[in-house]
């Protein structure tokens, strides 16, 4: 009985991340670092340590190539032109569904029980 009622009570979450892992949806790093129980500063700079994330410069925290041709990451150009004149282009990093099961494993941590943010889907 306490297993069939730990199945049932598991169900919904294993229902949202099977239909996470088969999208085409993207996660924020810091959306990930959430569901992976680190902080967002922390992730960071471990994902930079760890040889994941560049840093520095125009591509400070964009994943390097392995990790991008691997499906692990995606990356989206935003261009903003300020008040000034001045045009400021910034790289925003996201993560797969490929990639949060690869940060899994790299952390070798189990996902929190945390639902599932909104699934960012940027153009």
């Amino acid at each position: 009985r306490a297993l069939a009622a730990t199945v049932q009570e598991l169900a919904p979450k294993a229902e949202t991340f099977d239909t996470f892992m088969d999208s085409d949806a993207l996660l924020s790093i810091q959306s990930a670092g959430q569901l992976l129980n680190m902080g967002e500063k922390k992730f960071f700079a471990y994902l930079r340590e760890q040889g994941v994330l560049m840093t520095g410069g125009e591509t400070h925290n964009t994943p390097y190539r392995p990790y991008l041709e691997k499906g692990y990451f995606e990356v989206k150009r935003t261009v903003m032109t300020l008040n000034s004149g001045r045009v400021l282009q910034t790289n925003t990093t996201y993560v797969t569904p490929r990639g949060m099961e690869f940060l899994r494993r790299l952390l070798n941590r189990k996902p929190s029980n945390r639902p599932l943010p909104l699934l960012a889907v940027p153009a």
